[in-house]
């Protein structure tokens, strides 16, 4: 059955309505087993600069698929880079306890699901890897509103994602700076550089971490980015646009209006390998022909006439009589 578009969204519970992934070097401690024992939870410590008040970092609970379904070391100090999807902390949505033993949940900040990880090599008195250094984000979702000034703009982006971890979905607002005395977002021959963006554009932005929200308790709430780039994808599509095709316009293109393709002057497909030819061998029949295109098709042409037969001379008796004749 051929996929037919909906104007309505989606009310699964796993359908995003945003994402934050973060790529960067983290602590992992606390190895268990989550539920099965190809699933394992890691506590990892993610270095976040400009929050000395709490620490120079968060504490996430990480879950990640084993493969190996390896006997979970709960001893061990590891490092790695790792690519997440994350959230803020919240219980399990199963009832499922996600905290390491003689650990309060109070005390983690977000919890998230490891897309890819590698081993680094680092220990707590080595100094081979700096893990000091901040995560960079890749974060896509809908604006809900901009703070603009003379030095910078600030995006917040609140988004929804399905975690794993909490067998359900997780939330996490952002907040994407904009510095526009930085070489990247300063004005140039007083034209603006930064982008124009207001409630409702979806976007995706990319940038290092440089802080995090908190509430009036200390508790986080999300992630604040300077923005090395935003892409605007569109506006937000309203019930109803999409047509019986799924495409948000009902506007056919005119054949005029289609570019003309290019001829190409490049094509993967190889040309047909011909065999040298081996000057001992007497066999005419495998002897590599090199007549040209033209005379190929004169030889075809010539092939495909009849041939008219050669009368064969019987030896008879009027034959042996004529010859008697003639002698």
């Amino acid at each position: 059955m051929p996929f037919q578009a909906s104007s309505s969204p989606s009310t699964h519970s796993s359908q995003p309505r945003g994402t934050c992934l973060l790529t960067g070097i983290a602590i992992c401690e606390n190895e268990r087993v989550f539920k099965k024992e190809y699933c394992k939870l890691y506590d990892a410590q993610l270095f976040v600069p400009g929050d000395a008040t709490y620490g120079d970092g968060v504490l996430a609970v990480l879950r990640y698929y084993d493969e190996a379904r390896s006997t979970p070391d709960a001893s061990a100090t590891r490092a790695f880079f790792v690519t997440a999807s994350i959230g803020r902390f919240a219980k399990n949505h199963q009832g499922h306890d996600i905290a390491s033993q003689g650990t309060d949940s109070e005390t983690y900040d977000l919890a998230g699901d490891i897309q890819a990880a590698f081993p680094v090599k680092w220990s707590v008195d080595s100094d081979v890897v700096n893990p000091e250094q901040p995560a960079y984000a890749t974060v896509s979702g809908m604006v809900n509103h901009v703070d603009e000034s003379a030095q910078e703009i600030t995006v917040h982006l609140p988004i929804e994602n399905y975690l794993g971890v909490l067998d359900g979905r997780g939330s996490l607002d952002l907040a994407i700076v904009l510095n526009l005395r930085s070489p990247r977002w300063a004005p140039s021959d007083n034209k603006r550089r930064a982008p124009y963006l207001r409630p409702g554009q979806y976007i995706t932005a990319t940038g290092p971490l440089i802080g995090v929200l908190r509430d009036p308790h200390g508790k986080v709430t999300g992630l604040k980015l300077a923005a090395d780039n935003i892409v605007n994808a569109g506006p937000r599509a309203m019930p109803g646009s999409q047509g019986n095709n799924g495409s948000f316009s009902e506007t056919h293109r005119k054949a005029a209006d289609d570019p003309i393709t290019p001829l190409k002057k490049f094509s993967f497909s190889r040309p047909k390998r011909t065999r040298p030819v081996d000057p001992a061998d007497d066999n005419s029949s495998k002897k590599l022909k090199t007549t040209s295109t033209a005379e190929s098709e004169l030889e075809d042409a010539e092939a495909s006439v009849p041939e008219t037969p050669t009368p064969v001379i019987r030896n008879n008796r009027a034959t042996r009589n004529a010859k008697t004749a003639g002698a």
